[in-house]
């Protein structure tokens, strides 16, 4: 999913699938800004293990998004459903 998840734009969404799209949408920008901190000097300059760290935490925060991503694609796939009667 690469466009950007926005509970406003489907508004039928149940307020918690609506919580996880909020989520991966913040989660998305927060990745965005660690990716670019790690192509920055600071990052470069940063100690040995807090750089190791930051790269599992990209891995993990990636893994998480990817997660919620698929969640929301579910949300999708059950509303279709339902439009159809469950076909």
């Amino acid at each position: 999913m690469d466009r950007q998840l926005s509970p406003a734009d489907h508004p039928a969404f149940l307020p918690y699938q609506r919580r996880v799209l909020n989520e991966a949408a913040e989660l998305g920008d927060r990745l965005a800004r660690l990716r670019a901190f790690m192509q920055s000097k600071e990052f470069a300059a940063a100690p040995a293990m807090e750089r190791v760290l930051l790269r599992v935490q990209e891995g993990q925060m990636a893994a998480l998004r990817v997660t919620l991503h698929a969640r929301a694609e579910l949300f999708n796939e059950q509303r279709w459903a339902q439009a159809r009667g469950g076909l």
